[in-house]
């Protein structure tokens, strides 16, 4: 079996578990399938990729453009264990409350009880928010 996305881009190859052959659009891999974050992290990890860290507005616009379908795709950021909502990237380099990259009002659920703790992209804006953990979105690995 063989996923594929096809952009305008440098292709790359990586060998993955279970003999799936992933192409990589640039550093990207792009789902078309939905999963929770924690199972998209899972997938990506077994694929010796990790869920993308989207470090800065140059990278958001860099994945909007390059997404093959629009729409709200899974990130590596969460705040599990980080306490007073800090979000992080897989990288480890922190999401700050007042990054430009949040959309307006985001993060909106740090404050309560916390069940927003990872972070997702919405491709047709380029921004970010934090999400529920269960909830069934695309996802975008990196390669490492």
């Amino acid at each position: 079996m063989m996923l594929k996305v096809v952009l305008a881009c440098l292709l790359v190859s990586v060998t993955c578990a279970k003999d799936i052959r992933i192409e990589l659009t640039g550093n990207y891999y792009f789902s078309t399938d939905i999963k929770s974050w924690y199972d998209a992290r899972i997938f990506c990890s077994n694929n010796n990729l990790e869920l993308a860290s989207v470090q800065d507005e140059a990278e958001a616009s860099l994945i909007q453009s390059l997404a093959p379908a629009q729409g709200i795709y899974w990130t590596s950021g969460t705040d599990l264990n980080n306490p007073n909502g800090n979000f992080f990237w897989s990288s480890g380099a922190a999401i700050e409350h007042s990054n430009p990259m949040w959309a307006a009002g985001e993060p909106n659920d740090y404050l309560t009880a916390g069940t927003e703790v990872c972070v997702s992209i919405n491709t047709n804006t380029g921004k970010i928010q934090d999400s529920l953990f269960w909830e069934q979105y695309k996802y975008i690995c990196e390669s490492v």
